[in-house]
């Protein structure tokens, strides 16, 4: 039963949640940038390319809504935070739903959860494995550039296991700078590579405002996922010393986040335009200035490097959820016994699978974004923070009404438009949309 402070949504001195060791606010910071700043470096200046200069306003527009959602949901954690044991608590988004819905809303929390962060820990492996087929494509002649990722895919699953055993994430508090570090570093190469194609080639300034329908649609879903990871926000929460602090971090990490993708993408839809490729490393390997000039190939190599980097860190973070969800099911030990080997050695295996099985991680990224990562990011967090808070102001209750209608609308948009695209993917006759 929720006491007069959990229904009002607010935590008097009295009821503060008992400190435990774990993460800083800055620490959270870094696991937020980290989460979320990676992919997108690489593929919103092909969102940008596709939908002009409406692609400004709408990367603010999708900061500031994942940001409205991720503090509202951080408010709402503190709720189940009050009267529980925080060491032991292993599901803090299906928790938060029993505690506003009941047990249907979380069993339906965890499907949900699981298949979006599965879907994640895919789109990460297809993309480090395009990265890495072009870092060191293999020597022999007659390995298909299919099969060539498949190897990659297995190679790099293989490589991060290990660090999957990890508990939680106080237990890796290094992975949030590592992968934020990888992924602002490698956004610097990437702007000395856009500033070298500017002085060789010049620019000149797009003028294209007509977006096709389909082509918003897509974008839609690739800022989800881009802008999203909400969904392990309360794992990251759940370790910090001062979990009501956690909303300050939120807002500095989004902050970062749309300063980074913004004009990383601005700049090359500048200078690129039409050149720009679902990849923008891939766009770079592509240019005659990548075989002309040792300089430029050199920071592009660095850059998918560092993404590489980023990749393989944010893998682990978003893997986590999944497996202390699993080894809660099956009463596995919150140390570090065989059991916990046994199930994320399993989890990695699955993802493996299904990787080699959809070679191509764009119209998958906008899938899971559109679909699933819409529910994790927006209509969730929405929907149980008004069920656990009362006295909403009435223009805040539009506000966030008008969120999740719009937000339903698109999503079951995108996905018609990238099941459509999925099934091409499989048949092999997936086109890049221009």
């Amino acid at each position: 039963m929720k006491n007069k402070d959990q229904q009002s949504g607010l935590l008097t001195d009295k009821n503060k949640v008992k400190d435990k060791k774990g993460l800083s606010v800055a620490g959270a910071v870094f696991f937020i940038v980290g989460d979320i700043v990676g992919a997108g470096i690489v593929t919103l200046p092909y969102i940008m390319r596709l939908v002009s200069w409406w692609g400004i306003p709408l990367f603010l527009l999708a900061g500031m809504m994942m940001c409205l959602c991720g503090t509202l949901l951080s408010k709402a954690c503190l709720i189940i935070f009050q009267d529980t044991n925080r060491e032991l608590l292993r599901d803090p988004y299906p928790s938060l739903a029993e505690e506003a819905y009941g047990k249907v809303a979380k069993y339906g929390v965890v499907v949900i959860l699981n298949l979006s962060l599965m879907f994640t820990c895919i789109i990460f492996l297809l993309l480090l494995g395009e990265v890495f087929t072009q870092i060191a494509p293999m020597p022999v002649d007659h390995i298909s550039l299919r099969n060539q990722l498949r190897v990659w895919f297995f190679v790099c699953a293989i490589a991060m296991l290990p660090l999957t055993y990890l508990g939680t994430p106080k237990d890796f508090s290094a992975i949030g700078p590592l992968a934020t570090t990888c992924s602002i570093v490698s956004g610097l190469f990437i702007l000395i590579n856009l500033a070298m194609i500017s002085h060789s080639n010049g620019f000149t300034v797009p003028k294209r405002y007509l977006v096709n329908p389909e082509t918003a649609l897509a974008a839609f879903g690739t800022l989800q996922f881009t802008f999203g990871g909400i969904a392990i926000f309360p794992t990251i929460q759940n370790d910090l010393e001062e979990p009501e602090k956690f909303p300050y971090a939120v807002a500095v990490g989004y902050s970062i986040v749309v300063a980074v993708y913004t004009l990383i993408s601005t700049l090359a839809f500048v200078i690129l335009d039409e050149k720009i490729q679902e990849d923008l490393l891939t766009s770079f390997s592509t240019m005659s200035l990548y075989k002309e000039c040792v300089y430029f190939r050199t920071y592009v190599i660095l850059a998918q490097i560092l993404i590489c980097g980023h990749v393989l860190s944010a893998f682990v973070m978003l893997i986590n959820p999944i497996n202390q969800q699993l080894e809660g099911m099956f009463n596995a030990p919150v140390y570090f016994t065989w059991q916990r080997i046994m199930i994320r050695t399993t989890m990695v295996l699955i993802i493996i699978a299904i990787a080699i099985s959809i070679p191509n991680f764009g119209p998958i990224l906008s899938l899971a974004g559109g679909t699933l990562f819409t529910l994790l990011n927006v209509i969730f967090p929405i929907l149980f923070y008004c069920k656990l808070t009362n006295n909403i102001h009435i223009i805040k209750q539009i506000l966030l009404a008008i969120i999740i209608i719009l937000s339903v609308i698109t999503a079951i948009g995108n996905g018609y438009v990238e099941v459509k695209n999925v099934v091409e993917v499989i048949r092999g006759n997936y086109k890049v949309v221009t």
